[in-house]
This record gives structure tokens, C-alpha cells and sequence, in this order.
């Protein structure tokens, strides 16, 4: 019985019929809940009024769908939504096993709030179906105006076009012997062209190579400091030493330096890196870095090596040398 009064509060909200204030209260909705449901009061004394008019059957059946409003969707949501503490029990299956006639008035109720939600979609494309079909009949009469004129115009444009061929083929010689004149300029543009590319490309040359040369006696320093005090440090320690400290004190005594420089790409190529990726040298940064030192140092390196990754690159490396 619990389930059939907010069946029927549902109805009363289609209908705007009274409905009790808001109150909160604890019910048993079907004997075999485990625990009352919290929910609002029904208004039942007021919705069963509903049942009693003769004509109840017909106000569902021409019920005016289409001037539901968002109000009334917001209020019935309360009690179908996926939130609702009614959710598990506003089903025909459930309504079905109280009351039949119940469960078509709860169809009912879920059918009307479901075609009010396919309705938002399909109403806006009727009313698009019908300014585009009058803006078509405009546009199919404007296009008859436009297919007579455009008799007219062609009729003169056959005239027009016989005089064009007549000046066209004027045209066309007088157009061969342009286009064998603009060949010779542009033959004479082009090598002229030519040698001003080939002055700038060797003037900028000129001007990088002198600019690396100027930077090449800091270069060589950050990357020599590098390799002699860099070694007992992890990564990021020797990103510090190398730009914090030693490229800060050469800038800071006028030496030329190339800013952000890449010690790395500056002491090795990636030829030579690749060649020691396949000897066992892993890959990342800081081993290319290790591998660096280790190359360039005048004295025996001191390795710490638990993975003994650096001992097997070594024996690869250096296999031939080594007894």
C-alpha cells in the first residue's frame, strides 16, 4: 500500500494536485526490507482523490505530454531517480506484486517522464525541420529567378565568348614571345640569384666559425672541469657544479662560453655512443657521462660499480688491450 500512495503522489505531480509539505519519515515500503526506508510523507489524502474521478483513466490516456515543464521533472525525479531511496521499489515488477492496476499507473508515470526526456531531443529537430523546409521553398523560388537570368546572361556570354577567341589567339603569340623573353631574365635572375645565396651562406659560415672559435677556449674549459671534478657526483650534482659553479665563474671573469652548453654532445658523438651502447654501456645520461670520463681521463678511473656494468663495458671496450 506504501508503494501504491507515491505511485500516486507521481500522478498528483502530473496533474498539479496538492501535495503535503515536505516531512521526513521512516516506512516500510515491502515486507521484505531488512529496514524501514527514509522518505518523505506521501500526500495520499490528497492523490487518492484522483482515483475516485470516473474520468481517471481518460485524463491518463489524453494527458497533455507535451506541457510538461522542468519543474514537474525535477519533483518526479525525487522519487524515480537512480538516487532515490524508492529506486529498488519504482519498478513494474515490484508495483506488479502489491497491485496490477498500481503497476500500469507506474508505467504509466515512467513512460510520460520518458518521452518527456526523448522530447528535448526530438522537438528542437522538428522545429529545425520546419524553418529548413521554408528556408527551401525561398530558396528553390530565388533559384527560378536566377535560372532566367542565367538564360539571358549565357546567351550573351556565347556572344562574348566568340569575340574572346578571336582576341586569344591574339594573345597566345604574343604570349609565346613574352615567355621566351622572361626565360632569358629569369636564367640571368637566377645566376645572379645564385652567387648572392652563395656570399651569404659563406658570410654567415664565416661569422658561426668565428663565434665558436671565440667560445671554443670556455667550451673546452667547462667541459675539462667537468671530466676532472665532476666524477664522485650523481647527475644532478654535476648539472650544479657545471652551471652553477663553473660556468657562473667563467662568465663571471669575461670567459666566451656557449650558454645552456651540452657537455655531453660536446665531448662525444652519437656514433660513439651507439658503438658504446653495444659494448654493455647502459644508455642513460649519466653512464654516457661515466664513459666520457673514463675516455678522456689521463690517469686509471675509480669506479663504483655494484652492478659491474661498468667492468663488463670496459672488457668489451677495451677486449683487444687487455691480457
Amino acid at each position: 500500500m506504501v508503494l501504491i500512495k507515491y505511485i500516486m503522489d507521481c500522478v498528483g505531480i502530473f496533474f498539479k494536485g496538492k501535495l503535503n509539505p515536505v516531512s521526513a519519515v521512516s516506512v516500510m515500503i515491502s515486507q521484505k526490507d531488512p529496514a524501514p526506508t527514509n522518505f518523505m510523507k506521501d500526500s495520499w489524502d490528497d492523490t487518492k482523490t484522483l482515483l475516485a474521478d470516473t474520468n481517471f483513466k481518460n485524463n491518463l490516456e489524453f494527458y497533455e505530454r507535451d506541457q510538461i515543464n522542468e519543474e514537474t521533472m525535477e519533483m518526479l525525479s525525487v522519487y524515480t531517480s537512480d538516487t532515490s531511496p524508492l529506486n529498488h521499489h519504482f519498478n513494474f515488477e515490484q508495483a506488479s506484486k502489491i497491485s496490477k492496476a498500481a503497476a500500469g499507473i507506474l508505467k504509466w508515470v515512467l513512460a510520460i517522464q520518458e518521452y518527456h526526456l526523448k522530447s528535448k531531443i526530438v522537438k528542437p529537430r522538428k522545429i529545425n525541420l520546419a524553418i529548413s523546409e521554408g528556408l527551401l521553398q525561398s530558396a528553390m523560388a530565388e533559384l527560378r529567378q536566377n535560372q532566367d537570368a542565367l538564360a539571358v546572361i549565357q546567351d550573351q556570354m556565347a556572344q562574348l565568348e566568340a569575340r574572346f577567341n578571336k582576341q586569344m589567339e591574339e594573345k597566345y603569340g604574343l604570349e609565346s614571345q613574352m615567355n621566351k623573353t622572361k626565360k632569358k631574365i629569369n636564367t640571368a635572375r637566377s645566376l645572379i640569384g645564385s652567387l648572392q645565396d652563395e656570399r651569404d651562406r659563406w658570410s654567415k659560415g664565416d661569422k658561426v666559425i668565428g663565434d665558436e672559435k671565440r667560445r671554443l677556449v670556455g667550451n673546452v674549459s667547462l667541459a675539462t672541469a667537468f671530466i676532472s671534478y665532476c666524477g664522485p657526483f650523481n647527475s644532478e650534482f654535476r648539472d650544479i657544479l657545471s652551471h652553477d659553479y663553473f660556468a657562473a665563474d667563467m662568465k663571471k671573469r669575461g670567459v666566451p662560453l656557449t650558454p645552456d652548453l651540452n657537455l655531453v654532445n660536446f665531448l662525444v658523438d652519437d656514433a660513439t655512443v651507439g658503438e658504446w651502447n653495444i659494448q654493455g654501456l647502459p644508455k642513460d645520461d649519466l653512464s654516457v657521462q661515466n664513459g666520457i670520463m673514463v675516455t678522456n681521463s689521463t690517469r686509471f678511473p675509480l669506479l663504483i660499480d655494484p652492478q659491474v656494468q661498468g667492468e663488463n663495458w670496459i672488457k668489451n671496450k677495451f677486449a683487444d688491450t687487455i691480457d
